[in-house]
Parts: C-alpha cells; sequence; structure tokens
C-alpha cells in the first residue's frame, strides 16, 4: 500500500489547550515523535516506548527526555495514549484513517471515469475490465479484441496488457507490458529496449529500473496500472494523435515521479466539445 508522505498540519489542533500547556521546548519534542511516527511506524501513528530509544533519537539524555514526556504525557490528561509498549497517537491515527480512505474513493472515481470513457461513443465492441485481487497480470480481456485490427480513425482501444510472473510485478514485467500494448498498434509508442536508461531531465540520476521499482514500491497493485495503461491508450494527447509536432508520451514520460496520478486524475483525457456532443 502506498504510504502518504505527509500528514496535515491543523493550526486549530495545535493551539489545542494539550499542546500548549507544554514548554516550548516539549512542543519541539511532541512535534518530533509525530514526525517518527508517522515516517517509521507501520500504521503511521505510534512509536516504541523504550526511553533509552527515544532519548537517543531526539538527541539528548534519558533524564532530560524525561522531563519532557511527563509535560507531554501529563498525569491528569495524557496527549498520547499507550499500548502494548507503544505510545500512540489517536490524531496519527484519525488522519491516517482519512487519507486511505480518500486514496480509496480516488482511485474508485479514476477507474469509474475510465470505463465510462472507454464505453461512450465508440465504434468497436470494448473489453470486459476483470480485476484479479493481488495478481501480477493486467487483465483485460476482449475476445473481440485484436492488436493487428485496422482502424481509420484510431478509435480508442483498451490495450490488454499481459505480464508474466506470480507474486508481484517486476520492472521487467513494467517494460514487457507496455512494449506488447502501449507501443503496438494502434498506439504506437516508443519502444523500451532497456532498463538501465537514464533519461536526461530532472530524474536523470536514477535509471528506469529505479524509478519503476520506487513506483512499484509505492502503489503495487496491478488493477491501478492496469487503469494507468488503459488511459493512456484512451488520451489522443498521449498517443500523439492531437500533437502538432507529433510527441507522444514514453516509458519515460510515463514512469516520472508523479506523472501516473496526473493521468489518473484525468489531466490528459479527451476534451468534450459539447457544442457538438449529444446528450
Amino acid at each position: 500500500m502506498n504510504r502518504p508522505p505527509a500528514f496535515q498540519f491543523y493550526p486549530k489542533d495545535w493551539l489545542d489547550f494539550k499542546v500548549q500547556r507544554m514548554s516550548f521546548a516539549a512542543q519541539g519534542v511532541y512535534i518530533k515523535l509525530l514526525c517518527f511516527m508517522w515516517n517509521d511506524s507501520k500504521n503511521q501513528d505510534s512509536i516504541l516506548n523504550d526511553d533509552n530509544l527515544l532519548a537517543q533519537a531526539l538527541g539528548t539524555t534519558v533524564e532530560q527526555w524525561l522531563k519532557f514526556k511527563m509535560e507531554i504525557q501529563n498525569e491528569n490528561d495524557p496527549i498520547l495514549f499507550e499500548k502494548n509498549g507503544h505510545l500512540i497517537s489517536e490524531r496519527l491515527k484519525h488522519e491516517a484513517e482519512k487519507q486511505r480512505k480518500y486514496r480509496e474513493l480516488q482511485a474508485g472515481k479514476g477507474i469509474k471515469s475510465a470505463q465510462q470513457r472507454f464505453n461512450r461513443g465508440s465504434t468497436v465492441v470494448q473489453p470486459e475490465w476483470q480485476p484479479k485481487v493481488n495478481s501480477s497480470v493486467f487483465s483485460l480481456q476482449s475476445s473481440s479484441l485484436s492488436s493487428k485490427k485496422t482502424l481509420n480513425t484510431k478509435e480508442i482501444l483498451v490495450p490488454p496488457t499481459p505480464l508474466k510472473g506470480e507474486d508481484e510485478i517486476t520492472p521487467e514485467d513494467f517494460m514487457e507490458a507496455y512494449n506488447k500494448t502501449l507501443a503496438q498498434e494502434p498506439y504506437n509508442l516508443e519502444t523500451c529496449l532497456t532498463l538501465d536508461h537514464k533519461e536526461n531531465n530532472k530524474v536523470g540520476t536514477k535509471t528506469r529500473r529505479q524509478l519503476i521499482e520506487a513506483l512499484l514500491k509505492q502503489t503495487p497493485e496491478s488493477e491501478y496500472w492496469q487503469m494507468v495503461f488503459a488511459k493512456v491508450a484512451a488520451s489522443k494527447f498521449l498517443t500523439g494523435i492531437i500533437s502538432d509536432k507529433g510527441w507522444k508520451a514514453s516509458i519515460d514520460f510515463l514512469i516520472r515521479p508523479g506523472t501516473h496520478i496526473k493521468i489518473m486524475e484525468g489531466k490528459y483525457d479527451d476534451k468534450i466539445d459539447w457544442t457538438t456532443s449529444g446528450f
């Protein structure tokens, strides 16, 4: 599951009495604890309640840490609760759950929007999307779909994206799926020949393999990447149909950090001319 890198900071929450009753030094220790929790714990809401380790992490002595701890964990009204040897933030627990639900909602909207686009105004039989949970294979299956089909106007087809591997998607699987679908007719994006290439841009210090590994680590779900590929295929801009200079997306473009999010959010979706479109 993709871990959100940041949590919302609300001034109203920070100005709550439980925080403001602390000294400035204790407030600094408290916000640092929250950062440790968010960055290092599995659920992004807790930290091991070990005074020696916490003092070392905070760069202070155990004695000084215990004084800060008394301020943070007020005897009558502690701001963190203790369970199973951990300090847990109810605030971060709520924030992590909220962000998880938001990501699921946005992913669902992206999938629903893509499915609606694929089945609107097309002259070909659309493939049936069959998601497979925890599958390492992108599966868009249709008996009527053929990569050799001749299209006069490049009608939008959703590409089948076969991937090998039984447990998880690898960079090799990703490259193979790209080459067998988006780099073939009718899309004809640039073929990817190697994963060791370094693109001369802002992410040029990393190879394609490293960039793809980072993307798959953050978002390993095959269904998600299936829809990213499908939305690329559905975009006349990304496939070069409406590009004045003949530009098309490439694998280097697709694996840039943040590009897949823009694709799923619809930044490259075709614009509808409502003056000619009917209901």
